[in-house]
């Protein structure tokens, strides 16, 4: 008789555990959930506010190819005097020629090439305050071939 009743308290005893039971496992899954999108939120708003602070864009100004050497330095001048401009690098197009046959499985079909195809170029950091109307500046100095900055090329 007495391990009747020891049957029957372990079986009421177990039913009140299989209960609460999906109530803990349900508070435990709200939990992990609250948490990973908090962790996703911060990351994501610190991120962005990091993203912000650097405010600084790449241009890359591609020359004409009829471009000398005395026009160039005249633009590079020119673009340097303009506000929002930090910084300017200037690449000949045989500086980019070795810099794609080492980054690159282009070699070979660079080695094709009689002539160089690539552009002299320049790469401008600009602050991004009026960076629209630093572009379409730049776009306006002659002997200028193109000028892009991430925009949609057309």
């Amino acid at each position: 008789m007495r391990w009747i009743r020891i049957l029957k308290r372990k079986i009421r005893d177990s039913s009140k555990s299989i209960i609460i039971m999906p109530a803990i496992i349900c508070t435990t899954s709200i939990l992990i959930i609250v948490s990973i999108f908090l962790i996703v939120s911060y990351n994501t708003k610190n991120n962005t506010t990091q993203l912000e602070s650097e405010k600084e864009s790449t241009i890359i100004v591609y020359l004409k190819s009829e471009t000398t050497e005395e026009q160039s330095s005249e633009i590079q001048a020119t673009i340097k005097k303009m506000d929002s401009v930090k910084a300017i690098e200037f690449k000949s197009k045989d500086e980019l020629r070795s810099e794609l046959k080492g980054e690159s499985d282009l070699e070979t079909s660079l080695d094709y090439l009689d002539s160089n195809p690539l552009l002299d170029s320049i790469i401008i950091t600009v602050t991004e305050k009026d960076l629209k109307s630093t572009i379409e500046s730049i776009r306006k100095i002659e002997n200028i071939s193109s000028a892009e900055y991430g925009e949609q090329i057309e």
